[in-house]
């Protein structure tokens, strides 16, 4: 089980105004006040239009907090399952495909491996048409060719088979969690193998067997999360590959657009 750090709504006094903001403080139940400063340190680094912005930190009562915009719509994985999100269309899932990609494409040129991409950890913003990458509490910089970790809160049914096998990070690993994510996005929040247990989910995965086709899904959709889930992370593509991929269908929406839902 994973329990997530506490973050809180908060008010910040700047120039004047008053801003709502978001303040997450260290939980020492699951995190050590070095992992928390890691986290810390690594947001300050980060910019994109794609992944939640860190204003600043501080402290108050002897607690650490660590101040981000507030992204109103809250996380994706509450709003695809709620009446709104059931109601996307499938050119809007693209558009949500598409700025994630391009939030895991600028980690992936800075060496980053994210370790939690899920729909959890992308939040909404007020107006539903911006979605950002959040929570980098298990973030890595790579600086070599893997990471090995023996942490046991890892997210099974995102996870790679090379974790699951030997607990090792690579760059594409990451890839593998985007694919699962495309099937969150494609199935309005389902969780992952939802028919399995988590104890079949890693047996599956490690013997080769891929998610199922969503119902919802066209099939140019699922070669893209089937090309994810190569065994070997060497043959996985790059997000940037990912992103051409993407845009490609996008592009061709509506024209060649098949699925193989059974009405």
């Amino acid at each position: 089980m994973i329990i997530f750090n506490l973050i809180e709504l908060a008010i910040l006094e700047y120039n004047g105004k008053n801003l709502f903001v978001a303040a997450k403080t260290f939980n020492n139940q699951t995190t050590t006040m070095e992992e928390f400063n890691t986290e810390i340190e690594m947001m300050k680094s980060l910019r994109h239009p794609n992944i939640v912005h860190m204003i600043g930190v501080c402290r108050m009562n002897d607690c650490l907090y660590m101040v981000t915009e507030i992204m109103a719509g809250g996380s994706l994985q509450k709003f695809l399952r709620e009446d709104k999100g059931t109601a996307i269309q499938i050119k809007d899932l693209l558009n949500i495909a598409l700025q994630i990609c391009g939030a895991m494409t600028y980690l992936e040129q800075k060496c980053i491996v994210h370790r939690d991409l899920a729909a959890r950890n992308v939040l909404v913003s007020k107006n539903h048409n911006v979605f950002k990458l959040s929570d980098f509490g298990m973030a890595i910089i790579l600086n070599k060719n893997f990471f090995k970790t023996n942490v046991c809160s890892i997210p099974v049914r995102w996870a790679a088979p090379e974790i699951l096998s030997s607990g090792k990070y690579h760059l594409k690993s990451d890839v593998w969690s985007f694919g699962i994510f495309l099937v969150e996005l494609f199935t309005y929040g389902n969780e992952p193998y939802d028919d399995w247990n988590l104890q079949e989910v890693r047996e599956g995965v490690l013997n080769g067997s891929k998610h199922r086709q969503p119902r919802s899904c066209p099939d140019q959709i699922y070669v893209i999360m089937s090309s994810c889930w190569c065994l070997k992370h060497t043959n996985r593509p790059s997000f940037d590959e990912l992103n051409n991929s993407l845009e490609t269908f996008k592009k061709s929406f509506g024209i060649y657009l098949t699925t193989s839902v059974l009405l």
